[in-house]
């Protein structure tokens, strides 16, 4: 396809001419490959938003919180990521919080800026006691002995404090940003007023946050203003 393009923009004369036996046809059939990869990348990055057609199935079950199952087959994975990324509706704030006071959640979704507030007034995520939600992907982390404890207590294996006495695994924690250009890629969820915090039971706490991963933006973070008891 790329070759006939180029033949369409080269010159009208003999010279120009692109014939099988001629090098200059293997010098553009040579380039037309290279649109070709081209092409054939940006088809494979769009493929990527259709779960049955996606190269990174690995990828979106992570972000949607999703276990892979050792007894299911990767069409099973697909069907499964499909009926999830179907059931998302639409992002809007409205659409977010009523899906979540649906569940029985009693918090309430907020934007990046200062409502009335024209220019905008961007909220600071510093300024507020937040928890920073952005996936659940776990990392493996050292545990340490700590000063006070009582492996640290003379005597005792391991007692110098700051020995690694293992591993575990614990959700990946990320930090609030400090670049203000960043502040607009959030929105927040609370009480009722901004930026009172609303209370969710501790034992649905895993359950809160699977359903705004899958619910809201894969594009912005979400800050919390919730306790859990």
């Amino acid at each position: 396809m790329f070759l006939r393009i180029l033949q369409h923009l080269l010159p009208r004369s003999k010279a120009w001419t692109i014939v099988v036996d001629k090098i200059l046809r293997q010098f553009f059939a040579g380039l037309a490959g290279f649109f070709e990869d081209i092409k054939t990348f940006f088809d494979d990055r769009y493929d990527d938003h259709h779960p049955q057609r996606t190269q990174q199935l690995d990828l979106w079950e992570e972000q949607f919180g999703l276990v892979r199952g050792t007894n299911l087959t990767e069409q099973q994975r697909r069907d499964r990521l499909e009926a999830i990324w179907k059931a998302v509706g639409r992002q809007d704030p409205r659409y977010i919080e009523d899906t979540l006071r649906g569940a029985g959640f009693d918090v309430y979704v907020h934007e990046w800026w200062v409502p009335g507030s024209n220019p905008p007034i961007v909220r600071d995520p510093n300024a507020y006691a937040i928890q920073t939600l952005v996936n659940k992907i776990k990392v493996r982390q050292d545990v340490h002995v700590q000063c006070g404890e009582a492996l640290a207590q003379s005597g005792e294996p391991n007692a110098q404090c700051g020995n690694i006495l293992g591993s575990a695994f614990a959700d990946k924690v990320y930090p609030v940003p400090s670049d203000p250009n960043v502040y607009p890629y959030f929105y927040y969820i609370g009480g009722q007023t901004f930026p009172n915090v609303a209370t969710v039971p501790l034992d649905r706490k895993e359950e809160f946050e699977d359903l705004v991963l899958r619910i809201g933006p894969l594009q912005l973070w979400v800050g919390l203003l919730i306790h859990y008891q």
